[in-house]
C-alpha cells in the first residue's frame, strides 16, 4: 500500500502532499499571558483588602479553583 512520503508509486502523481497543521501557539502565550495578569489583580485586591504579603495566595486559589471548576464542568458535560 502506498503512503505519501515514503517509497512506491501512486495514483495520483501529481496530488501535492498534505501539509501539516500546527496548532496556534498565540492561543497559548495569550492564556498564559491572561492568568498573570489575573493572578497580579488578585493579589492586588489582597494587598488592597489590608491581607499584605499574605495576599499572594488569593491569586493562586483563585486560579486553582478555576481550573478545577472549568474541568469539572467540561468533563461532566461531556458524559
Amino acid at each position: 500500500m502506498f503512503h505519501p512520503g515514503s517509497f512506491g508509486d501512486s495514483n495520483d502523481k501529481f496530488q501535492p502532499l498534505p501539509k501539516k497543521q500546527e496548532p496556534s501557539v498565540f492561543r497559548a502565550i495569550l492564556f498564559m499571558v491572561g492568568m498573570l495578569v489575573f493572578w497580579v489583580l488578585s493579589f492586588m485586591l489582597g494587598l488592597k483588602l489590608g491581607m499584605g504579603w499574605y495576599a499572594w495566595p488569593l491569586g493562586s486559589f483563585f486560579l486553582f479553583f478555576i481550573f478545577i471548576g472549568y474541568n469539572f464542568f467540561k468533563f461532566r458535560r461531556s458524559g
